[in-house]
Formats: structure tokens, C-alpha cells, sequence
């Protein structure tokens, strides 16, 4: 048996074909290699997230149960209740914030799968050998997924840094009318 590159209609490989294929097979795995700590990266912040946001919920129920009670009791001044109230605004824009941080931590996360997915087909597209492309392409995909979107997840707007670079108040952008996940 021949250790030699696989033939193209009966001529053998050339050795450049062969190491460009080679090339590209590295950079296939290595990409392969780093989706899962990209994606742990992606998963650590969302948990951490959610423990932050929980405690927030947890506290806002708290302050507005305390003013359901002094409601329905008629205990503390309308003075009291107003400055509860206003505790609770502040703290559900505060909880606000860290939803909007969970929505783009998460679509950061599907747009950079989407972009290492394409990555991958690219490569393969390019490996020279037509009778390894013939056995990826049989050895593809072909389920498909009538809910995921096929454009970026990120809301236009949020790439920019967080909380630091928020937009005035009643800007008007196109995430206003489509929200991340609803696609028509």
C-alpha cells in the first residue's frame, strides 16, 4: 500500500496541493480547538450574570412586597411609600441593564459560532483534493433549523462597550422594532 497523497483523476497529488491541504486541516482544528473555550468563556459570564441579576430580583421582590404590605396595612407616610417606590424603579433599571448585558453576552456567543462555522466551511472549501471535498460534503450537515435566525444575533448598538457608551434615551434603532430572537 502507498503512503503517497490521494490522485486527481489518476495523476498523484503535488506535494504544494499536499501541504496547502495539510495547512488547512491545521487550522481547521485549531479553530476546532478554540470553540469550546469560547464558548465556556461565554457560559462563565452568563452564569455570573445570572447570580448578579438574581440577587437583583430577589431584592426587588423583597421592596415591593414590603410596599404591598404598607399598601394594604396603610402603615408609613405616603412620603415612605413614595421613597420604596422609587427604590424599586432604580433597582428594575438597574436589573434592566443586566438583562440587556445577558442578551448580548448571548448573542455574542451565537455570532461567534455562526462566524467559526463559516470559518470551517471556508477552509474545507479550499482543500484542494476533490475526493476529500466529495466525502465533507457527504458527511455535512443537512439538518436545518427553521428557528435560527440566519443573520447576526447582536442588536445594532450594543458591540460598542457595554453600559459605557449607551445611546440617548428614545434613539430610535432598528433593535427598538426587532428584538433578538423574534425574526419574521
Amino acid at each position: 500500500m502507498s503512503h503517497r497523497p490521494s490522485a486527481v483523476n489518476g495523476a498523484p497529488a503535488s506535494s504544494a496541493a499536499t501541504a496547502y491541504g495539510l495547512a488547512l486541516l491545521s487550522e481547521y482544528t485549531h479553530t476546532l480547538d478554540s470553540v469550546p473555550a469560547d464558548l465556556s468563556r461565554s457560559f462563565g459570564d452568563l452564569r455570573e450574570l445570572d447570580a448578579v441579576l438574581s440577587s437583583s430580583i430577589s431584592l426587588l421582590t423583597a421592596k415591593i412586597n414590603e410596599l404591598i404590605v404598607m399598601i394594604e396595612t396603610k402603615t408609613g407616610s405616603n412620603d415612605d411609600r413614595l421613597f420604596l417606590l422609587t427604590e424599586i424603579a432604580d433597582e428594575a433599571a438597574r436589573l434592566k441593564l443586566g438583562g440587556e448585558d445577558q442578551i448580548r453576552v448571548a448573542c455574542h456567543a451565537a455570532d461567534g459560532l455562526r462566524a467559526h462555522k463559516a470559518h470551517l466551511k471556508a477552509l474545507l472549501d479550499r482543500i484542494p483534493d476533490v475526493e476529500f471535498l466529495r466525502t465533507a460534503e457527504a458527511l455535512a450537515r443537512k439538518t436545518v433549523y427553521p428557528h435560527v435566525a440566519t443573520r447576526n444575533f447582536y442588536p445594532p448598538g450594543m458591540a460598542e462597550g457595554g453600559r459605557r457608551n449607551r445611546r440617548a434615551a428614545g434613539a430610535t434603532t432598528a433593535y427598538n422594532t426587532l428584538k433578538c430572537g423574534q425574526w419574521g
